[in-house]
């Protein structure tokens, strides 16, 4: 008696036919980049910087390095005393102000109800000549604050930036919201500075924002 045929074996036939249901793609830019070669800068070190993605220079490659808060900062000082009745000696320092000579702790005589250029004195706590504890209303927001000899109040008011480009290796420390900054050949100058990032803008107007970068890394 005759054997039977062994089956046929149709599973490499049927992966080919498989495979060319699907058109094949070639990608000869994002990864081989035969038609779109990959553009190569030196860097500050003299070695070959790879512009792949296109934030390796430019200020998209800026990074912040750190941020210091610029506070406001009223503090109660001194009391004096004359024909009619106490005042009051309290300091005020503005480290965020636009203008430098505006920065420095600045001294204010008040007595009750009397009003400087950001903040009323609303309340004495204690004997008036040897008060705990003044209550001071801020001007810009309504908002009672109370200050005593060793206890002050401070507002983060704003920051400084350290920043850095790495392509040129270009470090700044201490900028303010309104300095300039150059490298890659342009200048950029800094319009925002929070506490985790820096807005710079271009002569275009082009804003681009660097973050602050993690140090724990």
């Amino acid at each position: 008696m005759d054997k039977p045929l062994t089956p046929v074996v149709l599973a490499g036939p049927d992966a080919l036919l498989k495979r060319s249901a699907t058109p094949l793609v070639l990608d000869f830019s994002t990864g081989h980049r035969l038609f779109n070669p990959v553009l190569w800068q030196k860097a500050a070190d003299g070695k070959p910087l790879k512009i792949q993605s296109g934030n390796e220079v430019g200020p998209s490659a800026l990074v912040v390095t750190k941020t210091t808060p610029l506070y406001t900062v009223i503090t109660f000082d001194n009391v004096t005393t004359n024909d009619i009745g106490a005042r009051y000696v309290i300091g005020l320092e503005r480290q965020a102000a636009e203008k430098a000579k505006d920065r420095g702790k600045r001294p204010y005589v008040v007595s009750t109800d009397s009003k400087a250029d950001v903040f009323k004195l609303v309340g004495i706590k204690g004997p008036p000549e040897n008060p705990t504890e003044l209550t001071l209303e801020l001007t810009d927001s309504q908002e009672k604050i109370t200050i005593g000899k060793g206890n002050p109040f401070r507002r983060p008011d704003g920051y400084l930036a350290d920043l850095k480009y790495p392509p040129e290796n270009h470090p700044w420390v201490g900028r303010r919201i309104g300095d300039k900054l150059t490298f890659g050949g342009a200048d950029y100058n800094i319009v925002a500075i929070s506490e985790t990032e820096v807005v710079v803008s271009a002569g275009s107007g082009k804003k681009t924002t660097a973050r602050l970068v993690d140090s724990s890394r």
